[in-house]
């Protein structure tokens, strides 16, 4: 899904849809957080907690069943689930965009996942951070003893 343009409560998106057989379908479409055209409710309005219930036009209300913390896209994220009798729904709780979701009927099932997202980015976290720091500073002792090295192998040709 790709966010193309957000006016308020209304938000156009392009959702492509891979197939199995190797196809792809790119589809835009409006939604509408206010009124309810939430499509497949891959986006709902932000923030919201456990408890919490927005609108759906095709589903009517539907209740935040909990709330829990889990990684998407290299980063732990506050995460909201809900479910119907097919669908079951996890929404990233700052953005309120779907990072994961379910769909299971007699004649079909589809599994939407996350894979990567420009809304966050991985923490490289103060280990990795540590690490660049100390190479760095290696790198820099290395070019002192060199330089060191070569004065003192000149004034020693002198």
């Amino acid at each position: 899904m790709e966010i193309l343009d957000v006016q308020g409560t209304n938000i156009t998106v392009t959702i492509t849809s891979r197939y199995p057989n190797g196809t792809t379908e790119n589809i835009t479409s409006n939604l509408n957080l206010k009124t309810g055209q939430l499509i497949d409710d891959f986006i709902i309005p932000a923030n919201l907690k456990s408890g919490d219930t927005f609108y759906d036009q095709n589903l009517g209300n539907v209740t935040i069943s909990k709330t829990e913390q889990h990684e998407y896209s290299g980063v732990t994220r506050t995460v909201l689930y809900a479910s119907t009798s097919q669908n079951t729904y996890v929404w990233d709780q700052t953005t309120g965009v779907s990072v994961e979701g379910t769909a299971q009927t007699s004649e079909y099932s589809i599994r939407t996942i996350m894979e990567d997202t420009n809304m966050w980015q991985p923490s490289r976290g103060l280990n990795i951070a540590l690490t660049d720091l100390i190479a760095v500073l290696v790198l820099i002792i290395v070019v002192l003893i060199v330089v060191a090295v070569l004065y003192y192998l000149r004034r020693a040709q002198k």
